[in-house]
């Protein structure tokens, strides 16, 4: 009966309802959506059985005033550990070689050719010992114990072998690695899961290439793509561990002076949340974005309530002869809560099942976007948990104020129509209400504002080299010659114009750094290193300050350095540094030429020194292309570049997209945050669509009586906005030091960005006004227009 009652009522409020459940359902979809993000990234690798034992051995240096982190180790530094720490119980070493050429022989061994892009790693035989990667077929003990052997998962087995492999005779079977390497399939591993920063789908035995990692690398060579972790038994500290860290460094390693190195073992579950160090997934999340996520599914929780609240009271004046005819038939004020409860209960039920269906579709465009496959599975506890407690605790929050509010009605004085001001004495809260809801608002506008200005700053950010236009493609293998008939034929092209050869581009986040010294200065420095041709400095526009380029030599013989090189060693002029000798690499080098500062990094970071060299460690061909037909120079260049790779895979990127790729994700988080504060307005301006219909009723009659009085419509609907232009106001100057401190601590991340100028806060209140007056004007000319006849004939 007492459904049957509420579904009544909600029926005959039916836009009251429709507005509510849309005002629900919206933060509602929100909520789930966010949670289904912060879940996915809380969970990456916590399947691990033994990961609160498992660690990353990471380094921090400091050196003339710099920090610098990475998760690389030497190559030595494994068995120097089992030596050294005999008690763990593993000690694991990978080295990512992420990509490479596939050769599948068939049946009637005729070569297929497949270009890996990503997930090769060369791993420890003891691998699957510590991490729960489960094997479909191979013994875990031996499948990477001896050279040349290799685990593919199962996608690899499908995407050689077809869709029947499991069927056939896989393991034993030989495969080729970039026409050198020849590796015999020990094993199938089930798929790699998504929330891993370990994807791998090709494991490599180590003993393979074991050898020849320990005559290139010793103690003072360092890559982030070489990692070592360890298995610490279940009664041992990690702090005895750490502990010790100091004696081995100093035992191992010859550190500079004034150098500080600090080793220490970071968990398994702080790496994808630890930005400072890398992982193989180039994926890592700061908690502060999971936290703020957080406080955006709640605030859009809480401005979804807040609005139920307002448009709740707003109509308590219709309800309230409901009310005292319920109390003098003897309804108690109990029984008139759970009538009230149960309504909203229902209408936040209803907003559930919508956002269920709202979020699933919403996901279909989300995976596309952040490139994940998050999914809505209500058969997940966790899921089923988070929804009973939204249910429930929305349908507290947002029916038990309006309950109280109605319940408390007298049944003389609402019979009567004598509802006084005590009745109505909650309407400040209500404006407090609000006020809260355009904080929110505010905020977020504010926010996305300033997000957007810092991309259009990177966008028109002048980087000290010419990128536009400039498109790059991979120079696979060893041979050089090959690379160089590549260059000649490109050079060949009317659509090209100029051709070099490099290891990266000049803002590149592949970084090559190494010290150095310099003659007449006893200090030894740090420099980013980059292996170019000599048409690198042509192709990309770079500014010569003085003397000249590099040379076309196999050998390194000469170095261009930048202006900050020159600041770092104290030089004063370019044209000083000209025939100052430096010693790097090994080798003692002039300095030929001086370099206009450019960027190699992101904004993130200041610039740096940085040297050219004439080295031929090339990985890749940048082309710098005519005005003509783009679509018709990447088919020209694509054509060339097959007759000199016919077994590869054509690939090439802009070098703008490579640049921009820095910013990936400030540009979605641009996104989700706009989208976001859209949402907190629509909600908000229900909320305020909601006080200024309760304001409406509470006015009726004094509107009438303008109105008789010759008060026109404009006057009127002056009359409802100024009290909401105060309160939005009052909302910003609560909105914009909170939008500034927050978004001033983001911007703390970019050594070079925009400035948080009054015209970004500006136009926070200008939109918000804006909105929020469409939204007044439209409910109070309602008002204005309505004949005073009717709200005076009971006076």
């Amino acid at each position: 009966m007492m459904y049957k009652t509420s579904l009544r009522n909600l029926w005959k409020n039916k836009s009251h309802t429709l507005i509510n459940v849309l005002g629900l359902s919206l933060g509602i979809t929100c909520s789930i959506v966010l949670f289904l993000l912060i879940r996915f990234w809380l969970s990456f690798d916590t399947f691990h059985s033994k990961g609160d034992r498992i660690y990353r051995l990471v380094r921090e240096t400091i050196y003339q005033g710099n920090t610098d982190h990475t998760p690389g180790s030497q190559v030595p530094v494994p068995d120097a550990l089992r030596t050294d720490f005999p008690e763990l119980e593993e000690v694991v070493f990978m080295s990512y070689l992420m990509e490479g050429l596939v050769t599948v022989y068939t049946e009637e061994g005729q070569p297929q050719n497949f270009q890996e892009t990503e997930g090769l790693v060369y791993a420890d035989r003891n691998f699957f010992k510590v991490f729960d990667r489960p094997l479909l077929q191979g013994d875990p003990d031996q499948v990477l114990n001896a050279p040349n052997q290799v685990v593919i998962d199962e996608e690899l087995a499908e995407k050689y072998f077809g869709k029947d492999w499991q069927e056939q005779a896989i393991v034993g079977k030989v495969i080729s690695l970039n026409k050198d390497t020849e590796l015999k399939i020990t094993g199938i591993a089930e798929a790699k899961p998504e929330n891993t920063d370990f994807p791998f789908t090709m494991m490599i035995s180590y003993a393979t290439v074991e050898k020849e990692k320990e005559e290139e690398g010793g103690w003072n060579s360092i890559s982030s793509d070489d990692q070592v972790y360890v298995l610490l038994p279940e009664d041992l500290k990690v702090e005895s561990i750490e502990a010790r860290l100091p004696d081995f460094v100093e035992k191992y390693e010859e550190v500079m002076e004034g150098q500080q190195v600090h080793l220490s073992l970071q968990p398994l579950s702080e790496m994808h949340f630890d930005t400072r160090y890398a992982t193989y997934s180039f994926n890592t999340i700061p908690r502060y974005v999971i936290i703020s996520l957080g406080a955006v599914a709640l605030f859009m929780l809480l401005i979804a309530c807040i609005n139920f609240v307002n448009l709740a009271t707003a109509i308590a004046t219709k309800r309230a002869k409901e009310v005292g005819i319920r109390k003098a038939l003897g309804s108690s004020r109990a029984q008139l809560a759970r009538i009230f409860m149960t309504e909203a209960g229902l209408i936040t039920l209803f907003s559930l099942l919508v956002a269920l269906g709202a979020a699933e579709l919403l996901l279909i465009r989300m995976n596309d976007y952040l490139e994940m496959e998050l999914q809505l599975n209500l058969g997940d506890p966790y899921l089923l948990l988070f929804l009973l407690l939204t249910l429930l605790s929305v349908s507290l929050l947002a029916g038990s104020y309006p309950t109280w509010v109605l319940t408390r009605f007298e049944p003389t004085q609402v019979l009567k129509s004598s509802m006084n001001t005590k009745m109505t004495k909650g309407f400040n809260l209500r404006r407090g209400l609000v006020v809260f809801q355009f904080v929110i608002a505010q905020a977020f506008i504010i926010g996305t504002l300033v997000l957007i200005s810092q991309t259009q700053y990177i966008q028109n950010a002048d980087l000290g080299f010419k990128h536009k236009g400039v498109v790059s493609v991979a120079v696979p293998g060893e041979d050089k010659q090959v690379k160089k008939t590549l260059k000649q034929e490109l050079l060949r092209l009317p659509s090209v114009e100029k051709v070099t050869l490099a290891f990266s581009s000049p803002s590149s986040g592949s970084v090559s750094v190494t010290s150095f010294t310099i003659d007449g200065n006893p200090d030894t420095y740090h420099t980013q290193l980059k292996y170019v041709d000599k048409d690198y400095i042509d192709v990309y526009a770079l500014k010569l300050l003085a003397g000249t380029g590099l040379s076309e030599v196999d050998t390194m013989s000469r170095l261009v350095v930048n202006e900050s090189f020159l600041s770092k060693v104290g030089i004063v002029s370019p044209e000083e540094a000209i025939g100052r000798q430096v010693s790097i690499g090994g080798k003692m080098l002039p300095i030929v030429g001086v370099v206009k500062d450019f960027h190699t990094v992101s904004l993130r970071q200041e610039i740096g020194p940085a040297v050219l060299v004439d080295l031929d460690n090339y990985r890749k061909a940048d082309i710098l292309l005519s005005s003509s037909s783009l679509s018709q120079s990447i088919q020209e260049i694509e054509a060339r570049w097959k007759d000199v790779y016919p077994e590869y895979t054509f690939d090439y990127q802009f070098i703008d997209e490579e640049i921009a790729g820095f910013y990936e994700g400030e540009q979605k988080m641009t996104t989700i945050l706009g989208i976001a504060a859209m949402i907190v307005i629509f909600i908000g301006c229900l909320g305020l669509y909601g006080l200024v219909t309760y304001m409406a009723e509470q006015k009726a009659k004094e509107v009438s009586v303008r109105k008789v009085l010759g008060a026109s419509v404009a006057s009127i609907v002056r009359l409802f906005s100024v009290e909401f232009i105060r309160l939005i106001v009052i909302a910003f100057a609560v909105a914009a030091p909170i939008a500034y401190f927050l978004m001033n601590a983001w911007l703390q991340n970019f050594e070079y960005k925009t400035k948080l100028g009054i015209g970004l806060f500006a136009g926070g209140i200008l939109i918000t006004l804006l909105i929020a007056l469409l939204t007044i004007g439209y409910r109070s000319m309602q008002a204005a227009r309505i004949n005073p006849a009717q709200a005076l004939r009971n006076d």
